[in-house]
């Protein structure tokens, strides 16, 4: 077991005094995976995948990898939707049962998800394209987890190269696999964990994998396979899951709604939270389209947010985000909870935001570092941060440096931002439909010149619901 590992329950509850009920309450959605055993959380379930234990929250979904003859492979954390448009649950057979052939169909999946995977002497962490349901890793524990506090054995040894207090104030934001720990480090997404040797490797894109972008001639076949796919995956989850859908006067919210008019009458509502002057404006226009559609539509008013909620939100997320969440948690706690929430955040790259004057195929260090989003303009970024930067640059295949602004959102930015915050406001399991690799690789191959504009969103309505592009957008 691992040594002092008990003294965790106390420190992450925040009261030694509280029970298993509001720990279960507390940390949803959340797992913990121990090579040489560790403490396993009060009121967790425990299970054996080859050599190592998973230890899961009983509220996060999952399913077991099967050989034909039923033999425990490995396990699909979470939501994920197959290359088929089938919700993953209960069992799935993998055959041939072999590390690539598993290693494939992880890839192939779609949603918000971390498979642990034990097929002969391999064991190994996956995690979704962005790294949504996220996770860390402690090698000198020898533990990985959803966050840093489940993956500690003792206190937090202060991280020098992104100090908390900086991440506090709001000056630094962690990167590069940077936590409040400095020997805890984030799995990065497209990178596997080899848990026998405790080190991140990456598997996507793949040599082959086909990035280049085609052109303006292919652009409507691309966004009819798109289109479908999107449409597959969220019809699926809407027919499968008890659903809340945020819609406002975004483009993300309202093609995402738009692919899933075939099933969207099984959401539980749309609807938009309501904080600030910008936020009232999207839950207006968010109203008007629910309404055309003769669909339900609540809006979450504002809510106090205490000391206490932000406090909840850091020990969720592991000390990890602060962020505009800030402005939604209090909402958020108030929300009916143990749905499914959809949202489309993974859809921005379509709009190529991280690209701003830049051209493929090259790399200009100083626009990648800023798009890291490490500090502020104000605060210095340490040329440390370059050197870490081009360790994870060469990880990348040639298609993958072609398309390197990218795969720093997709490894790096989304996976410490939106893929640690979710823990921290878990009232709904989040689940992005646009979270999948095919996806992925189909939006870089669209011409830089047609994602610097709307237009791959326009198509989309295009194909699925004109009239919506009647209301505004905000």
């Amino acid at each position: 077991m691992a040594t002092g590992q008990g003294m965790f329950k106390a420190k992450a509850i925040g009261d030694p005094a509280s029970g298993e009920a509001d720990f279960t309450d507390i940390y949803k959605h959340q797992f913990q995976i121990s090579v040489d055993g560790a403490v396993t959380p009060p009121g967790w379930v425990r299970m054996r995948v080859g050599t190592v234990d998973l230890d899961t929250a009983p509220d996060l979904a999952l399913t077991r990898l099967e050989m034909p003859d039923g033999q425990l492979i490995g396990v699909v954390m979470g939501l994920a939707v197959d290359a088929e448009g089938v919700l993953l649950r209960g069992s799935r057979v993998i055959a041939p049962s072999t590390i690539e052939r598993a290693e494939a169909f992880v890839e192939s999946l779609a949603g918000r998800y971390a498979a642990l995977l034990a097929i002969g002497p391999d064991r190994r962490l996956y995690l979704d394209p962005v790294g949504d349901l996220a996770a860390v890793y402690n090698p000198q524990a020898r533990i990985a987890a959803s966050t840093t506090l489940f993956a500690l054995d003792r206190d937090f040894i202060d991280n020098p190269f992104i100090p908390f207090g900086k991440v506090r104030t709001g000056e630094m934001s962690y990167s590069l696999g940077h936590t409040r720990d400095a020997r805890v480090k984030r799995l990065l997404a497209n990178h596997y964990l080899d848990l026998s040797e405790f080190r991140a490797v990456r598997h996507w894109p793949k040599p082959d994998t086909d990035l280049e972008t085609r052109p303006e001639a292919d652009v409507p076949d691309i966004m009819d396979e798109i289109t479908a796919r999107l449409r597959a995956v969220f019809v699926e989850i809407l027919k499968t899951q008890t659903c809340i859908v945020p819609l406002s006067g975004g483009r993300d919210s309202r093609c995402l709604l738009a692919c899933g008019l075939p099933a969207i009458h099984h959401a539980r509502t749309l609807f938009a939270w309501e904080f600030h002057w910008a936020s009232a404006q999207d839950a207006r226009i968010g109203g008007q389209i629910a309404e055309s559609l003769g669909l339900p539509f609540t809006v979450y008013p504002k809510k106090k947010l205490t000391r206490a909620m932000k406090m909840l939100y850091l020990r969720r997320n592991g000390y990890s985000v602060f962020s505009e969440a800030l402005h939604s948690i209090a909402i958020s706690e108030t929300m009916p909870g143990g749905m499914v929430m959809a949202r489309g955040n993974v859809m921005g790259i379509l709009r190529a935001t991280n690209w701003q004057r830049q051209s493929e195929g090259r790399l200009n260090l100083s626009h990648a570092v800023k798009r890291l989003r490490i500090a502020t303009p104000d605060t210095a970024v340490p040329n440390a941060f370059r050197d870490q930067f081009m360790q994870w640059y060469d990880t990348l295949p040639q298609q993958g440096r072609d398309k390197v602004y990218d795969m720093l959102w997709l490894d790096i930015v989304l996976t410490h931002g939106q893929g640690t915050r979710s823990y921290g406001m878990p009232n709904n399991f989040v689940v992005n439909p646009f979270n999948d690799r095919r996806l992925l690789q189909l939006s870089m191959q669209l011409p830089l010149s047609l994602r610097r504009t709307d237009r791959g969103y326009d198509m989309i309505i295009d194909r699925t619901a004109p009239a919506l592009h009647e209301f505004a957008y905000h």
